[in-house]
């Protein structure tokens, strides 16, 4: 196996394994009314808006996960980005944050049997 191919195999399963964790861990996101009042929970706009105002993020993916749960990546220009997970009542609440983002080109995924250029 050529040594880009195995970079590319590694990548793709960390990409999966980080995926795979956001989803399971959506499962344990609160949907009750007290987590509207959690500072990291509230109305789907503002908080948009907030993460708009104060780190300049927008939005750059958008998914569905279970319990019809929607989530949302907001990334700077900067590198800042956070995960925003909303419920279908509306509620907003932040998954994860972090720093230092960086984009990647969407990669084209040989058929199984095609020759590949990596």
């Amino acid at each position: 196996m050529s040594a880009t191919l195995t970079a590319t195999t590694t990548i793709g399963r960390i990409i999966t394994g980080v995926a795979a964790a956001a989803v399971i861990w959506t499962a344990s996101i609160p949907t009750d009314q007290a987590s509207a009042r959690s500072p990291f929970c509230g109305q789907r706009q503002t908080m948009v808006t907030a993460l708009d105002k104060k780190f300049k993020e927008t939005r750059r993916g958008i998914g569905l996960v279970s319990n019809k749960r929607m989530i949302e990546l907001y990334v700077s220009g900067r590198g800042s980005w956070t995960v925003l997970f909303t419920h279908p009542n509306g509620t907003s609440c932040i998954g994860a944050t972090g720093r230092n983002w960086q984009g990647l080109a969407p990669m084209e995924i040989p058929a199984p049997g095609a020759q590949s250029s990596f």
